[in-house]
């Protein structure tokens, strides 16, 4: 099923609308996947075995390597800047909080977001967090090309953002 949504409201109001109808059709969890072509469909075995090993309810996080050569000086700083926020907030440290790689327990994502943009993924993991719904990162795979990476990331503003959402 393709949703098409008329206007660029931003990733979260797309998400809240997949979400939305991913509860409408009976399903648990929805798998997200960025659309910039840095993760790898294959990874996604990784998501089901780490949720058939859990005894309770997760949301899982793909932990992409920020270590590894070709990754943006912009996209680590941010990682970093996320991952202390949902440290602060939560008490739970992860390695990865920015990866648009997740599996979503649908139960468990609020019913009323604040955000609407690239902040709306921080604001549901910690919000979930805080109804104790175990918050966890599975490792997987991931490729910056420069020549096919397209972002709408804006530092500067996306940062602020998160900044205002968090305090």
């Amino acid at each position: 099923q393709i949703l098409h949504l008329p206007q660029n409201r931003g990733k979260g109001m797309a998400l809240r609308t997949g979400f939305r109808q991913a509860r409408k059709s009976g399903f648990e969890y929805a798998l997200t996947i960025d659309s910039d072509g840095q993760h790898f469909p294959a990874d996604i075995p990784v998501f089901l075995r780490a949720l058939e090993e859990e005894e309770q309810e997760v949301l899982l996080i793909g932990a992409r390597d920020m270590t590894q050569e070709g990754v943006p000086a912009k996209s680590s700083f941010g990682n970093r800047f996320s991952n202390f926020w949902f440290w602060f907030e939560t008490g739970i440290r992860l390695a990865d909080t920015q990866s648009g790689y997740r599996l979503y327990p649908l139960r468990s994502v609020p019913g009323h977001l604040w955000t609407t943009k690239f902040e709306m993924e921080i604001e549901v993991i910690v919000r979930t967090a805080w109804k104790a719904v175990a918050v966890k990162n599975v490792p997987v795979r991931v490729l910056y090309d420069p020549s096919e990476r397209v972002t709408h990331f804006r530092p500067f503003q996306d940062f602020a953002r998160i900044s205002i959402l968090n305090t």
